[in-house]
C-alpha cells in the first residue's frame, strides 16, 4: 500500500512518500504549478535488508506542488498535488460569457486558479447549464471554451435575451459543488432594409421606423424598502471634478403618486434627482452637496412614463454647467432659467442608488433605460432643414445598442442598464458587466414588470 502526503510549512513544500515496495527503486515526478520552472524528478532506494523507507523531496518555492502524471498500481493513485491529501473537489473557475455580440450564440470561457483545486484528466470533465437545463454533459476535459448556438446545444437562443449559464468541472474526487454563474446576451441588432416614398414612387427623406412592438421589461421598486446599489465609479460623478468633464445621465420613470420627496438616483451627499410633491403639483428637482439647487417651473405627469436627461459641462473656476430635458425637449426651472451654474465637489467613494437616497426617500414606481455618456448629448445633430435640434430631442425614445455584430458602435456610452434582466437581484451593465448593480429590498426577488418604457427599436431614412 502506498500513501501520498504533502506538507507545507514556513513556504517550505514537501513531499513524504511511504513505499512499502520491498527492495529496488521508484521513480516520482513533480511538476511546480505555478512560479516554478520545469519539472523535477526524485529517484528513493530502499535501504538494503529493509521491507520498506520513506523519501522526502522539498522545495522552497512558495507554491503548490501537484504530480506530472497519475501515479496507478495497486491502491494508488495520486493526483492534485497538495489537495489530495483532501480530497478536495474543484473550486469555482473564472467563467465569462459574451455579452450583446452576436444575435444567435454565446460564447463560454472559463479558468482555473492554479493555486486551487481545478478540474483535471481524473474527471469526467465539464457539465455546463443554461438556465436550470443543462446543455453539455462531460465536455473533454481539455475544452476551456464553449460556444452556446443551436448547433451545439439543440436549442436556438432569442436575440436580445439575457441567459445565465453555470460550468462545473471535475475531477477524481467528483465535480464542483456549486460551479461558476455568469450572464451572457444575445444582441437585437438587425437590419430593416426599403424604401419610404410616396404613392407616385418619389422617396422620403428624415423618415422615422419604429418597430414594434417593444420587448424587455422594468425595474419595479415598492416605496418602502427596494433600491438598486452600484459601487463608486467615475462614471457616476456628475458633481465631481474628476476626469469626466462632461456628462449626460439619462433615465426613464414612471410613478403612480408622488408623496413627499422620492429619489430616482443619488450618490451619496454629491448629488441626487428626484421628483417632490408640492400640495398638487409634483416637481422635477435636482440636489448637489445636499443643497437643492434646481426645481422644475412645471410639474410632471403621473401614471405616465418619463424620460428625463441631466447634462453637465465643466466651465472655469470649478463650476460646472446643468442643463435638463424632459421627455426630450430642455425644461425651464428656479423660474425661467435654462441652465445652472454650479461649483464642483470632490469625487466620493458612495455607491450609486437607484430608487433611494443615503437617507431613504424611496421611489415608488418603474425606473427603465439608465444611460450615462461621457460626451453632452444636447449637442447639435444636423443641419437639415425640419431634422430634430438635438440628440436628445431625436434618440430620447429609441432603443440603441451599444455594439452591432460584436462591434461597439456607441463608443461615448459609458454605462448602460436596459433593464432586461426581468428577473434575480442583479442589473446587468451592457457597456462594462463588471459594474453590475444589485437589488435590495425583496426576499422574493419580486423587482421586474413587464411594463417597460416607450424607446423602441428605430431607424431614421
Amino acid at each position: 500500500m502506498n500513501n501520498y502526503e504533502l506538507k507545507m510549512k514556513n513556504y517550505l513544500i514537501s513531499t513524504l512518500f511511504l513505499l512499502s515496495l520491498g527492495f529496488g527503486q521508484t521513480q516520482v515526478d513533480i511538476k511546480l504549478v505555478s512560479g516554478g520552472t520545469g519539472t523535477v524528478s526524485g529517484v528513493l532506494d530502499a535501504p538494503p535488508g529493509q521491507d520498506a523507507f520513506n523519501g522526502t523531496i522539498s522545495f522552497t518555492v512558495g507554491q503548490i506542488v501537484q504530480t506530472e502524471d497519475e501515479m496507478t498500481g495497486s491502491n494508488q493513485k495520486v493526483e492534485l498535488g497538495f489537495w489530495n491529501r483532501f480530497r478536495r473537489r474543484p473550486e469555482d473557475p473564472a467563467l465569462t460569457a459574451s455579452y450583446d455580440y452576436f444575435p444567435d450564440r454565446i460564447n463560454l470561457g472559463w479558468s482555473y486558479d492554479a493555486n486551487k483545486p481545478q478540474a483535471t484528466t481524473g474527471g469526467n470533465g465539464h457539465n455546463i447549464w443554461r438556465g436550470s437545463s443543462q446543455i453539455r454533459n462531460n465536455l473533454t476535459f481539455t475544452n476551456t471554451t464553449y460556444t452556446d448556438n443551436e448547433t451545439n446545444s439543440g436549442s436556438a437562443l432569442t436575440p436580445g435575451t439575457e441567459y445565465t449559464y453555470t460550468v462545473k468541472g471535475s475531477n477524481a474526487f467528483g465535480y464542483d459543488a456549486t460551479g461558476s454563474t455568469v450572464i451572457g446576451k444575445t444582441s437585437t441588432n438587425g437590419t430593416i432594409t426599403g424604401f419610404v416614398e410616396t404613392t407616385l414612387g418619389t422617396d422620403i427623406p428624415n423618415v422615422r421606423m419604429k418597430a414594434t412592438p417593444n420587448w424587455g421589461s422594468s425595474l419595479f421598486l415598492d416605496g418602502t424598502d427596494d433600491y438598486a446599489a452600484f459601487k463608486a465609479d467615475s462614471v457616476f460623478d456628475m458633481a465631481a471634478n474628476n476626469s469626466h468633464d462632461t456628462l449626460t445621465t439619462e433615465v426613464w420613470f414612471n410613478t403612480p403618486d408622488v408623496d413627499g420627496t422620492q429619489v430616482i438616483l443619488s450618490k451619496g451627499t454629491n448629488w441626487q434627482l428626484a421628483v417632490k410633491a408640492v400640495q398638487s403639483y409634483n416637481y422635477l428637482t435636482y440636489s448637489q452637496n445636499g443643497t437643492e439647487v434646481m426645481v422644475s417651473d412645471n410639474s410632471i405627469s403621473t401614471n405616465a412614463w418619463n424620460h428625463v436627461a441631466m447634462v453637465k459641462k465643466t466651465s472655469s473656476g470649478g463650476n460646472a454647467v446643468y442643463r435638463f430635458y424632459v421627455n426630450g425637449s430642455k425644461i425651464m426651472f428656479n423660474t425661467s432659467k435654462d441652465s445652472l451654474i454650479v461649483t464642483e465637489v470632490a469625487a466620493s467613494t458612495d455607491s450609486l442608488y437607484i430608487g433611494k437616497s443615503s437617507s431613504g426617500n424611496h421611489f415608488r414606481g418603474n425606473i427603465d433605460e439608465l444611460r450615462i455618456w461621457d460626451v453632452a448629448r444636447d449637442s447639435s445633430l444636423t443641419t437639415v432643414a425640419g431634422a430634430d435640434s438635438t440628440v436628445i430631442k431625436k434618440y430620447h425614445d429609441a432603443y440603441v445598442p451599444y455594439r452591432v455584430s460584436g462591434v461597439v458602435v456607441e463608443p461615448t456610452l459609458v454605462h448602460y442598464n436596459n433593464m432586461d434582466v426581468g428577473s434575480g437581484a442583479l442589473i446587468t451593465n451592457t457597456v462594462n458587466i463588471d459594474l453590475k448593480g444589485d437589488l435590495h429590498g425583496e426576499s422574493d426577488l419580486s423587482y421586474w414588470h413587464d411594463s417597460d418604457a416607450p424607446a423602441y427599436a428605430t431607424g431614421f431614412t
